[in-house]
């Protein structure tokens, strides 16, 4: 058993991450009318004030006392009836233990319904279940269940058409695999989960998946833990039309939050990959995100990670392969890991959700302190509504072709204070790295440079100090890294030819940078898209 951060505790309420903006004013003013900010949030110091999840990776069980389920139409069976009792295709599950479930119903259901003290732990082990009017496996009482995918074993759930409960209703259960109270996904096997209309898989408390080969594939949400989600181990592949990974509550402090921390996360989906009503937080795993809406969604807005409060990512891979926008939240930090995102709007977007103001906004902020950070965007690259700084890592930008948006775009000023950062993108709304920022940098006109053009930038010795491959055609550049000194002149080159000879540390071209982000193809106005993520009963 691999020891979890989990058994610290584990966090991000929206209060303590407004504790943690510590955002020092009367910074000085730069191009952009820059702010000094406060440093990163990583996803382990963002733990701390969220509500424990209720499993710690420990997924041992002991099936000696088990009672044997085998299921058949018609003709299931229970070695204790008086724990789990048999009406035609229908288990119900009355008593706290461990049950070993096997065989198969083409039209029928299990059901847990333990009013008494005690953990219910379901082992599946080949099992497949179609329940064509409800939900196949649903929790409608128990302290807590944990299913476990017993070794080698494959196992199946689907519903049928139609079969999803009304979303509306407080209990509704609106998944394939539904429970009212704490669950725990756990083991070695493999769980397939099809849910023709409704969620895939979800719990009305908080949902833990320590393990497993897990495919969901859904009408609506893929994966949902209303208090909280928590992934620690497993392969999940996620095919679905709402959001992929979900946690929606917003009535208790503490919860609303998704953490991966060591899972391997695919997910196609129509709405966004993660959606959290306060913190997505990345400790490690790995996580795969195709957001696209169906071609007849009205206002569609997919993201590859959407929350209501803090983005923090500290380590594991994020890739974000297609998305409005790849990354939104309040807070958006990033300290460790390898983040590939992919947006026909912005890359990243750092904003409240107000865009009623074109100053900047307090609490919000984008910060880079680690890691590695590619963005492909065809609006904003790097926006924030707030402060934007750099202080670690590797940043690369292709940013838009458009004149309405830019590589790089903050309210209060992009300071690049280390680290190392190549963006380029369009001329019309280019922005430089606020005055006073640490880290030397500097800005050039790159004409017309055609995308997969290398553009390099030399020192006054003839030394390569960058170079960049354009993913598309740009039109201005912006460079900071340790090479670069304030006041010494670069020569920038396209494919070998000089296109500008520039002095670190002073601004060339661009025109209204600085303003609220997002807003679409348009840009440079209030933006963002930045309702709260969807929210069920």
């Amino acid at each position: 058993m691999k020891t979890s951060t989990w058994k610290h505790r584990i966090a991000l309420s929206t209060a303590a991450a407004g504790l943690l903006l510590l955002s020092a004013c009367g910074g000085e003013e730069g191009a952009a009318g820059s702010t000094s900010t406060t440093g990163a949030v990583t996803a382990q110091e963002a733990l701390a004030d969220n509500a424990e999840p209720h499993a710690d990776g420990d997924d041992t069980v002991d099936t000696a006392s088990a009672t044997t389920i085998t299921l058949a139409d018609g003709a299931s069976t229970s070695s204790v009836e008086s724990a789990a009792t048999v009406a035609g295709d229908t288990v119900t599950i009355s008593a706290a233990g461990t049950y070993v479930l096997s065989g198969s119903l083409d039209d029928g259901r299990v059901i847990v319904s333990s009013e008494g003290d005690g953990e219910v732990t379901l082992v599946l082990d080949g099992v497949d279940i179609t329940s064509e009017s409800d939900s196949p496996l649903v929790v409608t009482q128990a302290d807590a269940v944990t299913v476990v995918l017993a070794d080698g074993s494959q196992n199946a759930l689907s519903d049928g058409a139609g079969s999803a409960a009304d979303d509306e209703e407080e209990d509704a259960a609106n998944a394939t695999l539904w429970s009212s109270d704490d669950l725990t996904i756990a083991g070695s096997g493999a769980l397939s989960v099809t849910s023709q209309e409704a969620d895939g898989i979800t719990s009305k408390d908080g949902l833990v998946v320590l393990g497993g080969e897990i495919t969901v594939e859904a009408g609506d949400d893929g994966i949902r833990g209303k208090d909280y989600l928590a992934l620690d181990g497993g392969t999940i592949e996620i095919r679905a039309g709402g959001d992929g990974l979900k946690s929606d509550d917003d009535t208790e402090d503490g919860t609303g939050y998704v953490l991966l921390d060591g899972a391997t996360v695919t997910a196609d989906v129509g709405d966004d990959g993660i959606s959290a009503t306060t913190d997505a937080l990345v400790v490690s795993g790995s996580l795969d995100v195709t957001a696209t809406a169906p071609a007849d969604e009205q206002d569609p807005s997919p993201k590859g990670i959407n929350a209501g409060a803090v983005v923090a990512i500290s380590g594991g891979e994020v890739t974000v392969d297609d998305s409005e926008e790849a990354i939104q939240g309040t807070v958006v930090s990033i300290t460790d890991g390898t983040v590939d995102l992919t947006a026909t709007d912005d890359g990243i977007n750092a904003s409240s959700g107000s865009g009623e103001s074109m100053a900047a906004e307090d609490g919000v902020e984008l910060v880079i302190a680690g890691g590695t950070v590619t963005v492909d965007a065809e609006g904003d690259g790097l926006d924030s509504n707030g402060t934007s700084t750099i202080t670690g890592g590797t940043v690369v930008v292709d940013g838009p072709t458009r004149d309405g948006n830019g590589a790089l775009d903050a309210a209060g000023g992009t300071a690049v204070d280390g680290g190392s950062l190549v963006a380029v993108g369009s001329g019309g709304m280019a922005e430089a790295p606020a005055d006073g920022s640490e880290q030397g940098w500097l800005q050039a006109s790159l004409g017309t440079a055609a995308a997969g053009a290398e553009v390099t930038v030399q020192d006054e010795d003839g030394r390569e100090v960058a170079t960049h491959t354009l993913a598309k055609a740009a039109a201005n550049l912006v460079v900071a890294n340790d090479d670069i000194e304030a006041g010494r002149t670069y020569t920038v080159l396209v494919d070998g030819q000089q296109v500008a000879s520039v002095t670190a540390g002073e601004s060339t071209g661009g025109g209204m940078g600085g303003g609220p982000g997002g807003g679409g193809p348009a840009g440079g106005g209030p933006g963002g898209d930045m309702a709260p993520p969807d929210r069920q009963e």
